[in-house]
């Protein structure tokens, strides 16, 4: 879909991308934001969208992915907003994307010119969880607890994300430029994908390729269907805290 270009201005470009989110009525407490329909907590330093739960059985290539994806069949989750407003949101908790190298900058997974066990995504680290209601009572998890990595047919232990940011790029037919997450409509990748908002910190390989590679459902652990989810990415460490 895209002709690649060099990721100059993505910032700036995200401005512009966003702009229209913030004419919507604002939340009344001061330390809450809404950027489309992501929200913004300046105080706990998150930012929680809705969502649902879309595969309750099978191996995964994605953790989350935007309505209208089509990779419903081998995502855990759709969320209900803008890759791009993700990505605001994130900046805006000053969270900072890493670099994306120029053969991961298409719509065609890393795996494909790299062993997904080799790539180490740069840029600042993210906490996903999830909280939903049962019988009456609000509950809470690492969305980690949620996905069994198949080497070890365990839940995996301290899994984190790292936000790659996607990337800006023209158009095949070179009449504008798109945010490439919200074309492909992708927001967090289990198997390395650049065109995505967030990827696995620790890649698990690749569930095609063995039974004993990459992720998939850990279905006991799942809420009963049609449970409403709320979802919370929480940026580990930005740069804005490190040291000079």
């Amino acid at each position: 879909m895209f002709r690649m270009r060099a990721g100059r201005g993505v910032a700036a470009a995200l401005v512009v991308a966003v702009a229209g989110a913030f004419a919507q009525p604002q939340p009344a407490n001061q330390d809450l934001v809404r950027i489309g329909k992501v929200v913004v907590d300046r105080a706990s330093r998150s930012a929680e969208v809705e969502g649902t739960i879309c595969l309750r059985q099978g191996i995964l290539d994605y953790l989350a992915v935007a309505p209208g994806s089509g990779k419903e069949y081998e995502s855990l989750l759709v969320l209900d907003c803008e890759p791009s407003h993700l990505h605001a949101a994130l900046l805006a908790l000053g969270a900072r994307p890493g670099p994306i190298e120029e053969k991961f900058r298409s719509t065609s997974r890393g795996d494909g010119a790299s062993t997904a066990d080799s790539i180490r995504p740069a840029g600042d680290r993210v906490e996903i969880c999830v909280s939903w209601e049962a019988d009456g009572v609000r509950r809470s998890a690492p969305v980690s607890a949620w996905l069994i990595e198949r080497r070890t047919r365990r839940p995996p232990a301290d899994l984190s994300w790292t936000f790659t940011g996607s990337f800006f790029a023209k158009t095949l037919d070179g009449a504008a430029t798109a945010y490439a997450a919200d074309e492909e409509r992708l927001v967090a990748a289990l198997l390395y994908h650049g065109a995505c908002v967030l990827n696995v910190a620790s890649a698990a390989g690749n569930p095609y390729a063995g039974a004993d590679q990459g992720f998939e459902v850990n279905t006991v652990a799942l809420p009963r269907e049609e449970t409403p989810i709320r979802v919370i990415f929480r940026p580990l460490r930005s740069r804005s805290d490190a040291s000079p």
